[in-house]
């Protein structure tokens, strides 16, 4: 990324440290969802072509790629009424479509893009947006991959609300009772930081994580005398504890968030626990609520 600028551009919404971060977090938690899939990206230009860039550097998984450019009569903000000025190279049918799109606004565009998608018969069709500015919009229009939330008038970069260090800590224990090794055990480990990354997380600099792993299979096998045998599951079967690792880690991530009160700690320090009501409100905007 370009150094930031102010020189005659305005304000600095994100600065590049943000915005790499931001970019990381997404391509984490793609690349987990679509790890054993095809992903086909589609970039919206002119907007998502800078975004689009850096996210398709920062996967772990092969992609295609293809752009489409739209347009509308009239304000976009207002007009239901879009016309395609350069249309996919490729047909989409049956393949796992990404929308990118480099900013969210009112998003009329967006929705009559994907409906239009929709009548190619994708095997799926999701979205990715960098930026999502808080507003109302279609209720027919998920963003699934949210970079960053700007208000209206956004805060300029140094907010605390935009740029806030990354200096948690966390300790992830697993317990399983499947047949495993010690190197296995230390390779399930290693997944629960994908299921973290899926929360948001991007572990920072200044945060010191822990994940261990540990089996209940073979209790018997620490016996002091004589030989013992022991169950062992093959490497090829793990496929399926490997995912069920990144689901309950997410899973946990979420359900301490939501539960925890708030608290006050060492010198003072308080944590303010989520506003379930606010987290509601959110949860129904982006279509994302299960009653």
């Amino acid at each position: 990324m370009m150094p930031a600028r102010t020189d005659g551009l305005g304000e600095v919404l994100v600065d590049r440290d943000a915005i790499q971060a931001t970019v990381a977090r997404l391509a984490a938690h793609i690349s987990a969802d679509y790890a054993d899939k095809r992903l086909h990206l589609v970039g919206v230009l002119k907007g998502s072509a800078i975004f689009l860039a850096d996210l398709m550097r920062a996967l772990t998984i092969p992609v295609t790629v293809d752009f489409i450019s739209i347009g509308s009569y009239g304000e976009v903000t207002s007009s239901g009424v879009v016309r395609i000025r350069k249309d996919l190279d490729e047909p989409i049918e049956e393949r796992d479509v990404l929308v990118v799109e480099g900013v969210c606004a009112s998003g009329l565009t967006l929705s009559y893009l994907l409906r239009n998608f929709q009548t190619r018969n994708p095997a799926s069709l999701k979205v990715c947006a960098f930026l999502v500015k808080q507003r109302p919009r279609p209720t027919d229009l998920t963003v699934d991959y949210v970079g960053r939330e700007i208000p209206e008038s956004a805060p300029r970069a140094g907010d605390p609300a935009l740029d806030r260090a990354d200096l948690g800590s966390i300790i992830i224990v697993v317990a399983t009772d499947a047949p495993l090794l010690p190197h296995q055990l230390k390779r399930l480990a290693r997944r629960a930081t994908m299921g973290l990354a899926r929360t948001g997380s991007t572990s920072g600099n200044g945060s010191g994580d822990i994940f261990i792993a540990f089996s209940t299979a073979n209790a018997g096998a620490a016996g002091l005398k004589g030989l013992r045998q022991i169950t062992v599951l093959s490497n090829d079967r793990m496929d399926p504890i490997f995912l069920a690792t990144v689901q309950a880690t997410e899973e946990a991530v979420i359900n301490a968030m939501v539960a925890a009160e708030t608290m006050t700690g060492v010198n003072n320090r308080k944590v303010i626990a989520l506003p379930h009501d606010r987290l509601r409100e959110v949860l129904k905007k982006y279509n994302r609520l299960v009653k």
